[in-house]
């Protein structure tokens, strides 16, 4: 798909964004296909199942794209700047295991694989539907408020999701590794 001609060009770096987030939920995507791989788990790993990391994922990226969608216009809170845990993630593309706990409603709630599978489609399509718009969400100014990561443009919520999938992905190969 081609920008319109009345919206900006999105960079390569925006593009690298985005693929990497299409790659990772395609990842989910297969492994939410086997029941058996979901109820994995690894207590020394994690407390949660590949299932339950799967969820609280697609839960997170789903907000973080409502988040993405629904600022892209706005100019609001552009004097506020990323938290310092905000910008280690965006400066290194490494979120540390155990230093944050999931909030609100990312939480996994236990949802059947068939629904889980369902959340996971849902949320590829949303993020193939932001490719039209990436120049937007690029040159967008305003930031969007949160109490961990402090005030991110589109483009920093963009790049967020894609460390926060590989922290996740990472996790759920260790989870294999160890139960294997």
């Amino acid at each position: 798909m081609t920008p319109a001609a009345s919206q900006p060009a999105a960079s390569a770096k925006a593009r690298a964004f985005f693929e990497r987030v299409i790659a990772q939920i395609a990842e989910f995507e297969a492994l939410a296909k086997e029941d058996a791989v979901l109820a994995t788990t690894a207590p020394g790993v994690s407390g949660w199942s590949i299932a339950q990391h799967i969820e609280h994922t697609i839960k997170s990226t789903s907000g973080m794209l409502m988040i993405i969608m629904g600022s892209i216009a706005s100019t609001a809170n552009a004097d506020q700047r990323p938290s310092l845990t905000a910008r280690f993630a965006l400066l290194t593309g490494y979120i540390p295991r155990g230093k944050s706990k999931a909030q609100g409603p990312s939480v996994p709630t236990g949802q059947t694989n068939n629904e889980l599978r369902a959340a996971v489609a849902q949320a590829g399509a949303f993020v193939k539907n932001l490719e039209a718009r990436l120049g937007e969400i690029e040159a967008a100014t305003g930031r969007t408020p949160n109490p961990v990561l402090g005030a991110l443009r589109p483009i920093d919520w963009l790049r967020f999701i894609g460390i926060h999938q590989h922290h996740h992905m990472k996790i759920i190969c260790d989870i294999r590794k160890k139960s294997g």
